[in-house]
């Protein structure tokens, strides 16, 4: 388990960033979010413009596009946001509602 970096296209890096990143960065904000969860991420995967993180506890976090609902957040919310369909930051992946599968 430790600390998570991100580099690489603006938007889509969890950093809040709106320049491409070409050298690795500290996720800070997901290192709070996961703290107040008391998690600590100890797992990561990468889709083509997406991310996910997930805590020892079982959390889970998203962030990057989420053109497709991909990032577990509810797609509706997204696509209400001036940056349409990305979550630049991290933040926690919605559970399913019970039955819903």
């Amino acid at each position: 388990c430790g600390i998570v970096f991100s580099w690489g296209k603006a938007g889509t890096l969890g950093l809040g960033e709106t320049a491409h990143l070409h050298s690795p960065h500290p996720i800070k904000l997901l290192l709070r979010i996961a703290s107040a969860d008391n998690a600590r991420i100890c797992a990561v995967a990468a889709g083509g413009s997406h991310s996910l993180a997930l805590g020892h506890t079982g959390s889970a976090y998203s962030w990057g596009s989420n053109n497709e609902g991909q990032l577990g957040q509810g797609l509706d919310a997204w696509r209400l946001r001036k940056d349409e369909g990305q979550s630049p930051l991290p933040d926690r992946v919605a559970a399913p509602p019970l039955g819903s599968a």
